[in-house]
């Protein structure tokens, strides 16, 4: 058992990916276009906002040389589906080239609440693009939760991104690696809100997932220490390639 903040915390053991953190770096080809302004939409509740995970996104993106615009549509403590039906002028205002989502900690744990979700955000931003690329967070539950809650949670997160033909963003894979390869880095902020360590690597997280493209050694460390910065941006690259 390691301890995270004041909470307990069950870790899954993933030896291969936590040897690929340790021995290697890896790179993949860019897949847009740095001279184009990629328009990005996040969709969630806290577990977007709090330290500002879209701005960390934005930052790394722009350190690393992309033209990015990115926006937040946010309601604390809520669905995707409930988001959906209250914010659906916001969402749908502009075009985006890719939208991603994040879902309530507990209704990611129910397949149908979420693909109910998940599908009622589709619905919205492929009126105004077709084109648009999801991207699904599969986000960390709480810091005390089993790993076999984690494990299906994660399965329901890619099962509806298979439907949804969306890409997937390995934040919650990426905390369980950290949380057992770096105990002494804080993750959590509470019971299940990210820190700013923890934003700051589901953002490399989100990075990674949409353009394809390692973010380590960037120069944008979201205030952390470079060394930190460092291990957190290759947790990523690790959990995404």
């Amino acid at each position: 058992m390691k301890l995270q903040g004041s909470y307990i915390i069950k870790w899954i053991k993933i030896p291969v990916l936590a040897l690929a953190v340790m021995c290697c770096i890896l790179s993949q080809p860019q897949k847009v276009s740095a001279n184009e302004t990629i328009r990005v939409l996040f969709i969630g509740n806290s577990k977007t906002y709090k330290k500002n995970i879209p701005g960390k996104f934005a930052s790394i993106a722009k350190a690393q040389g992309k033209d990015v615009s990115v926006t937040s549509v946010t309601i604390g403590g809520k669905s995707l589906f409930y988001i959906a039906g209250k914010k659906a002028k916001k969402i749908t205002a502009e075009a985006y080239d890719y939208v991603v989502i994040q879902e309530h900690t507990d209704t990611s744990s129910h397949y149908s609440a979420f693909r109910k979700g998940a599908k009622a955000i589709a619905r919205l931003v492929e009126k105004e693009n077709p084109d648009v690329q999801i991207v699904v967070r599969k986000t960390w539950l709480y810091c005390d939760s089993l790993a076999s809650e984690r494990k299906q949670a994660y399965y329901y997160a890619e099962k509806i991104a298979d439907e949804l033909g969306a890409i997937v963003s390995e934040d919650g894979l990426a905390f369980d690696i950290c949380s057992s390869l770096y105990p002494s880095i804080e993750l959590f902020s509470d019971r299940k809100h990210q820190s700013a360590a923890g934003a700051y690597l589901s953002a490399c997280c989100i990075y990674a997932a949409i353009f394809e493209e390692s973010p380590v050694g960037c120069s944008y460390t979201g205030g952390l220490t470079a060394a930190r910065a460092k291990k957190l941006q290759k947790i990523a690259v690790a959990v995404t390639f």
